[in-house]
């Protein structure tokens, strides 16, 4: 009988440490936006974990059908994403935020950060 119960609660552990942070973990992508042009599509979006919320920008390249997040940082700190040319400027809150990940190039696009206190108005 205990031998049962601690197999089931060791069961119930490894199965959700495995849903918060395994590959197996599924969120939605919340607040979706898209931007596209003949070669790439941007996805901006919230994600929400159990413990805080994120927001991605992920670059999928369509030739190749290959998808880089190139932005990962806390939730409401990115204000917009926009693609001239072959740059993709994230408008950001602040210049002093910590990202969790960021790319400078990808698929021959230049990524630059740009916060809210150097944009011209």
């Amino acid at each position: 009988m205990k031998l049962s119960f601690l197999l089931s609660i060791s069961l119930l552990l490894s199965t959700s440490c495995e849903l918060m942070l395994g590959p197996s973990f599924e969120t939605k992508k919340l607040n979706l936006k898209t931007i596209e042009n003949k070669d790439v599509k941007i996805e901006i979006y919230d994600i929400s974990l159990i413990t805080s919320g994120h927001q991605i920008v992920d670059l999928t390249d369509k030739y190749f059908k290959e998808t880089t997040t190139i932005y990962k940082a806390g939730e409401n700190q990115l204000i917009d994403v926009k693609m001239r040319n072959d740059t993709i400027f994230l408008y950001t809150k602040r210049d002093d935020m910590h990202f969790y990940e960021l790319a400078a190039v990808k698929y021959d696009y230049t990524i630059q950060v740009v916060p809210a206190n150097r944009t011209k108005k």
